[in-house]
C-alpha cells in the first residue's frame, strides 16, 4: 500500500519546546534520567514480577482462567474458615451470664 503524505503548515509546523532533551552521557553517569516536569503514567507495577503470566494461545487462556479459579476459591475458603474460627473464639471466650447473679 502507497500513502502520500501531504504537508499540512498549520498542524506540522509548530513552535518546539527547548531543553525536553535527555543529556545522555549525564545519564549514563548518575544511572538516573532526570524528570522533564511532565507527569508519568503507570499502573503501579515495580518490577517485572508484578506482571504475571503471558497468554499466547487458547488452551493457555483456559488453563489461565482455570488457574485464577482455582486461586480464588481457595482465598474465599480460607477467609471463610477465618471468619469462622474468629466466631468460635469469641463465643467460647465471653462466659454465659448467669440469671440472677447481680
Amino acid at each position: 500500500m502507497k500513502q502520500i503524505c501531504k504537508f499540512n503548515k498549520k498542524r506540522d509546523f509548530v513552535e518546539t519546546k527547548p531543553n525536553l532533551t535527555v543529556n545522555l552521557s549525564q545519564a549514563l553517569e548518575s544511572k538516573a534520567i532526570p524528570s522533564t516536569g511532565t507527569e508519568v503514567e503507570h499502573n503501579e507495577i515495580e518490577t517485572s514480577d508484578g506482571i504475571g503470566m503471558r497468554v499466547r494461545d487458547n488452551f493457555e487462556a483456559i488453563e489461565a482462567q482455570r488457574f485464577i479459579t482455582a486461586q480464588g476459591k481457595a482465598q474465599a475458603k480460607a477467609e471463610k474458615e477465618a471468619k469462622a474460627k474468629a466466631e468460635q473464639a469469641k463465643t467460647t471466650s465471653t462466659p454465659p451470664k448467669e440469671e440472677g447473679a447481680n
